[in-house]
């Protein structure tokens, strides 16, 4: 049997650094959002001017997605991520000549689709280079350094403010040190010709799995965005909704570990089924949240942990399945599903706080999650009915 790619080097230095690259990407990451909205904001273009804005990062990952595949085949793993942390420094760099607004579209296009690579290289790379038995931890890891590094960008913000030089210049050294230090990643395999393009048959073949991440990005974009109206809306305060969205980022961080480990000890599909059945009730638990502070808290910490949970086992799942074969184009396929899921997300959220008021936000949670759960125990049931006439078919035709 051939060794794995990158199988030199230890698997818990392989482990750190593209976890390391991981947090490097997700504090760009983070910085994003609150440098563009308020720069915008600050030179007077209108909310709707800045929500424009804002959806050109998610176009830029559907833009780019379909032909990441065809991209790793032709410039291989490492050579294409060091490729789009040098192009995201370069979208990045460009604000610092003061563009007007056209300039700062082209800015979050170009960097949407730069970090939208990184997305799906990052955790197509981690599938290909770590063996089976630890790709549940290693996935964890990876999604632990990630939410560390997505929860450090804003903060960020308040330590260098969002005007100015500063912020520009510490996101581009961000983005170049993570391109450095992919040059000291072992390099996988790439997809040959044939595995590098888009394979739609692939992806309809993955497309329960792919559809938690449709599933993730509309919840989790959902609770971000409209959480703190909810927490108002609750009469919790200002401080007491922004607490809210705290729970939610600390249960994603604290849960993503244990997650993790269990997906290598446990039946990976019964996990998901696991944390699926978490979510949904959490957001149950939302609906007395609307009356209790408290259970408010408990329920946002749940959500956090199980809908990353949901995120991170069926990645691990589609890992284990087409690793080797078709990975890159599942990854591709898996991301843009997440991006389309978010660009939902923030529109029913805000539609269903709108319309239902502070109820309304886990109503929305609760009829997409209960429908998936409804549509996994519903494939399972129809699995079991399958193998159980399967057998006595065997079994008569033995007889």
């Amino acid at each position: 049997m051939s060794a794995l790619p990158g199988a030199t080097m230890p698997l818990g230095l392989r482990m750190a650094l593209l976890s390391a690259i991981g947090l490097l990407e997700a504090m760009v990451f983070g910085l994003t959002h609150p440098i563009y909205a308020l720069n915008l904001q600050q030179q007077g273009f209108s909310e709707s001017e800045i929500g424009f804005n804002a959806t050109l990062g998610g176009l830029g990952v559907f833009l780019v997605g379909p032909f990441v595949p065809w991209l790793i085949a032709r410039a291989g793993y490492r050579n294409y991520t060091v490729f789009c942390f040098m192009a995201a420094a370069a979208a990045i760099g460009a604000l610092a000549a003061e563009p007007g607004f056209a300039g700062w579209c082209v800015s979050r296009l170009l960097l949407g689709m730069a970090l939208g690579s990184l997305w799906i290289l990052t955790e197509a790379w981690l599938n290909e280079i770590v063996p089976d038995a630890a790709r549940g931890r290693a996935n964890s890891v990876f999604q632990f350094c990630y939410s560390i590094g997505f929860m450090a960008g804003p903060g960020l913000v308040m330590a260098v403010g969002f005007a100015g030089g500063l912020p520009i210049a510490f996101m581009v050294v961000m983005a170049l040190v993570g391109g450095v230090a992919t040059l000291f990643l072992p390099q996988p395999t790439a997809p040959t010709a044939e595995t590098g393009r888009l394979d739609l048959r692939v992806a309809r073949e993955a497309l329960p799995l792919i559809s938690v991440a449709f599933v993730t990005g509309l919840v989790e974009t959902a609770l971000y965005t409209m959480l703190p109206i909810f927490g108002q809306r609750a009469g919790f305060g200002e401080q007491g909704a922004l607490s809210l969205l705290i729970a939610l980022s600390v249960g994603a961080i604290t849960m993503a570990l244990p997650i993790g480990l269990a997906s290598d000890r446990y039946r990976r599909t019964a996990l998901l089924a696991c944390v699926s059945a978490g979510a949904l009730v959490s957001m149950l638990l939302l609906f007395a949240g609307t009356r209790s502070y408290p259970v408010a808290l408990v329920a946002c910490y749940l959500a956090g942990g199980t809908i990353i949970g949901m995120y991170s086992v069926s990645l691990v799942i589609l890992g284990e399945r087409y690793a080797h074969r078709a990975l890159a184009s599942v990854a591709a396929c898996y991301a843009m599903a997440y991006a389309l899921g978010s660009t939902f997300g923030g529109l029913l959220g805000g539609g269903s706080v709108e319309f239902a008021g502070a109820a309304g936000l886990p109503a929305l949670g609760t009829a997409v999650i209960g429908l998936f759960v409804a549509c996994l125990l519903t494939s399972a049931a129809r699995r079991h009915w399958r193998r159980g006439r399967n057998e006595a078919s065997t079994q008569w035709e033995t007889t």
